[in-house]
């Protein structure tokens, strides 16, 4: 009994009923009598219920490891993943690197192939600093790849609200390493726009694959 309480926790009330049910039938009253009515109508119970919780213990399989419990947690999973990158801070929109590598590793190793969660189909296009004002979430957006010219179609998704300033790297003691000289000739940095790619505009046996190269023109319009 104390193997069984250590290798399904989930059942130990179960297994705690039991033990106080033997300990009930064991138990010698203070002023012992024999009343076989009585004695029926105490122990029969008593013994269809230890044999039930029992058969119950032995054939109903744990919870835990179960395709539902790892369905629950993979759900969770995402829905942490999803926390952790829209919300972390009003007005920014971060890119989850190393540290939350792990979270996403475990999503693909438990994704199904086919599902919707895989054709989900995305690319960056850099556009300078000057232009985003004119870029919008929602706007339509044509693609072309430099892979024979394919034509695409999708949507603005996201703007990043970031990058990493080269002219101020930080120095050895975590401060900002200024440097003595500046050029007097600034050009347009260029900043990420995340758009979706529409799967109904993919053409069959087009190949996509992580860093190829596209041109993306924002028309402006949803």
């Amino acid at each position: 009994m104390r193997t069984l309480l250590a290798s399904k926790p989930a059942l130990f009330g179960f297994a705690t009923g039991t033990n106080l049910a033997f300990i009930s039938i064991l138990t010698v009253p203070p002023t012992p009598s024999f009343d076989a009515i009585a004695t029926f109508n105490s122990v029969v119970p008593l013994l269809l219920v230890t044999l039930s919780v029992s058969v119950a213990f032995v054939f109903v399989p744990p919870v835990i490891g179960t395709r539902w419990h790892r369905r629950r947690l993979l759900e969770q999973l995402r829905r942490q993943t999803t926390l952790a990158a829209r919300a972390p801070m009003p007005g920014l929109h971060l890119r989850l690197e190393s540290v939350n590598r792990d979270l996403f590793q475990q999503i693909v190793a438990h994704t199904p192939p086919g599902s919707d969660d895989l054709r989900d189909l995305w690319i960056y296009g850099y556009f300078e600093e000057t232009k985003l004002p004119r870029v919008h979430v929602g706007d339509r957006a044509d693609i072309r790849l430099m892979s024979g010219g394919v034509q695409l179609h999708g949507k603005v998704e996201g703007i990043a609200r970031g990058i990493g300033d080269s002219d101020n790297p930080t120095s050895a003691s975590l401060l900002a390493d200024v440097s003595p000289t500046c050029n007097w000739i600034r050009l347009a940095q260029r900043v990420p726009v995340r758009v979706r790619i529409d799967p109904a505009s993919v053409p069959p046996n087009t190949i996509l694959g992580a860093g190829m190269t596209a041109t993306v023109t924002v028309s402006g319009e949803p």
